[in-house]
């Protein structure tokens, strides 16, 4: 599972991240082609059946999860050991941010032969809303039968792992304030033909840390 702490071999768990966020971190609309987690405990036990999906959402809270949310499948593993350390997940296919949606993060994993559990831990970030939904269970479950369980011992919380994106970047601060200038004529001046990028690389690859300072 993804969450700050990880015990269940069958869990399924979203996490809400707002679009503010995304952009006060400097993600721009367009594709995202993975995400990172910080591993801090790695723990001796592969998830199995795994899946990562994420969503536009016009979710505020996650008291429950977001049915609403049309989910894409972009990352999928038989068997994936973390290891300590930044852990990417390269998507199969980018994902599209909008640039004004919130998304969703959902990860699916289970163990249809066994209930045993993990000890795991990830960087996590407590953030001022409900941003973590999650159930497990306790019973050996398939990885896609546990993507369907979304009532079994469910828990919310307003903590959520510290994601690493890839994607696009910001050029313009989008809270940026309006400022009145007055402006004054202007000595003559000659043109040139020369070209200023005044936002080199605005839609190149940039590494977004949501909760990083």
């Amino acid at each position: 599972c993804a969450l700050p702490i990880c015990l269940w071999s069958n869990s399924h768990t979203q996490h809400l991240i707002t679009a503010t966020e995304l952009l006060n971190y400097g993600l721009a609309a367009g594709p995202i082609t993975s995400i990172g987690l910080d591993v801090t405990n790695a723990g001796t036990l592969p998830m199995l059946q795994m899946s990562i999906k994420i969503g536009n959402s016009s979710a505020t809270g996650m008291t429950a999860f977001d049915s609403a949310a049309t989910m894409n499948t972009v990352y999928t593993s038989a068997s994936y050991m973390p290891t300590t350390g930044v852990n990417n997940f390269t998507f199969t296919t980018p994902f599209v941010w909008d640039g004004v949606s919130n998304i969703i993060i959902e990860f699916c994993h289970g163990n249809p032969s066994s209930t045993v559990t993990m000890n795991r831990t990830v960087k996590s970030i407590t953030t001022n809303f409900t941003s973590t939904v999650k159930t497990h269970s306790t019973s050996s479950t398939g990885g896609n039968v546990i993507c369907g369980n979304t009532s079994s011992n469910l828990l919310s919380y307003s903590v959520r792992p510290q994601f690493i994106f890839q994607g696009n970047r910001v050029c313009l601060n989008p809270t940026r304030t309006e400022v009145i200038a007055t402006v004054t004529p202007a000595p003559a001046f000659a043109l040139s033909t020369t070209t200023l990028d005044i936002c080199e690389a605005a839609s190149g690859n940039v590494t977004v840390i949501t909760g990083a300072a």
